[in-house]
């Protein structure tokens, strides 16, 4: 018999209504998790020879998503980061996203959060960008030299601006990217996920978040969406990692369906 198997789901709940609407949280760990960062120091910098970190450098396994303009042995660079959900279990239900809420979580652990654990930078302004990602890469091949292009579009399904929050040291973050999750249920070939850049990349600016690489699991970055789906049984009474022959595509174990 046929098997389904439902275990992808990070966690679901059913929002009751006359329409197939469901809130789904995704909050994938260091194997399910695609994010990095990347960084514009110029390898030949003493910074980067004595660390290796630099512009050929990949961060795929880093616990932190930083996003930064600062110096580093007083040599100015740029970071950058980059992050992707996998959204292919909803293609083909025609689902439309009511919203989407995309959650990221101050790291604290070391690092520069607008300035603020540093006793010899004040905070500045971190008012940063999420850009959509208008073409492939992989998280443990990416680095500063062949980070992909963004959307141009300053429209809010490519672009979303977030406010300075340089006085509220390590601030955490719920953002709403409603119509950019739209864009990608309607060109799931399109999802590349977004880049976090800083309006101003001069030093000294920064935001740094937890990666899904993060030793604290509810740390990682979190992507809430509550959707309305016109395929009606796909949101009902699915529980996660349980596993269905559903032949009647019931989505349900009322009829004895559960495997």
């Amino acid at each position: 018999m046929k098997k389904l198997l439902l275990a992808s789901i990070a966690s679901f709940s059913t929002v009751l209504s006359a329409w197939s609407q469901c809130t789904y949280t995704l909050q994938p760990d260091a194997h399910d998790g695609k994010d990095a960062s990347v960084y514009s120091l110029n390898c030949d910098e003493p910074y980067a020879l004595e660390t290796g970190y630099c512009v050929t450098k990949n961060f795929g396994n880093w616990q932190n998503l930083h996003v930064a303009g600062w110096t580093w042995s007083s040599s100015p660079a740029i970071r950058r980061s980059f992050l992707e959900f996998d959204l292919s279990q909803f293609e083909g239900k025609n689902c439309q996203v009511l919203k989407a809420e995309l959650v990221l979580y101050a790291q604290t652990n070391g690092q520069d959060h607008c300035g603020s654990s540093s006793g010899w930078h004040p905070c500045k302004d971190n008012s940063f960008h999420i850009n959509r990602v208008t073409e492939p890469w992989q998280e443990h091949q990416i680095n500063w030299k062949n980070q992909p292009t963004i959307s141009s579009s300053s429209t809010s399904e490519s672009q979303i601006t977030i406010g300075d929050s340089s006085v509220n040291q390590y601030h955490n973050y719920t953002i709403d990217i409603t119509d950019m999750a739209n864009f990608w249920m309607a060109y799931p070939d399109s999802n590349y996920g977004v880049r976090m850049s800083l309006i101003d990349e001069s030093f000294y600016h920064s935001v740094n978040f937890a990666s899904s690489d993060h030793a604290v699991a509810a740390l990682h970055p979190k992507l809430v969406l509550t959707m309305s789906c016109g395929q009606e049984t796909f949101c009902s009474n699915l529980l996660q990692g349980r596993i269905f022959d559903d032949l009647d595509q019931s989505c349900s174990d009322s009829d004895g369906d559960l495997g």
